[in-house]
């Protein structure tokens, strides 16, 4: 009799424990699936750092090839080289068993802006606005000018 109170004991003791390790473990997952990015862009031929440190494992595999496959650890700084334009996709894992979220990695070419032109200094003195240009604007009835006949 007294076996029987204590085994009921222990399996509601071990009941109790399970649902709480599973709301925890649910609270933390959708939190690990806010912090991370949907997207994480990689500039060709650049190398790229990226300090997450969180306890979380990602799998890396191509989505053109799905032969190769990289595990790395998102608690450590993690550092990305790539050559070729692709994409690639990072499943994430809480504690290496728990899916947390699928990461899409984007390979893209470094994008440059060259300002061109010839620079000027203009200084201009005006009681107002100065209007140096207007144009139509095209609509449904076709093409109008909304200052036409103000200024």
């Amino acid at each position: 009799m007294k076996k029987e109170i204590w085994l009921k004991k222990i399996f509601i003791f071990w009941l109790g424990m399970s649902a709480l390790f599973s709301s925890l473990s649910g609270f933390v997952i959708q939190y690990y699936q806010d912090v991370l990015p949907d997207t994480i862009h990689v500039t060709s031929g650049e190398i790229q750092t990226f300090d997450l440190d969180l306890p979380l494992t990602g799998t890396i595999q191509s989505t053109e090839n799905d032969d190769t496959s990289m595990v790395v650890s998102l608690g450590q700084t993690l550092c990305l080289v790539a050559e070729n334009l692709t994409e690639y996709q990072m499943d994430c894992k809480f504690l290496g068993i728990f899916p947390v979220k699928t990461v899409s990695l984007k390979v893209v070419d470094s994008t440059y802006l060259i300002p061109g032109g010839i620079p000027v200094g203009i200084y201009i003195e005006t009681d107002g606005v100065m209007v140096v240009d207007v144009t139509d604007v095209e609509t449904a009835a076709g093409e109008v000018c909304p200052v036409e006949y103000v200024l």
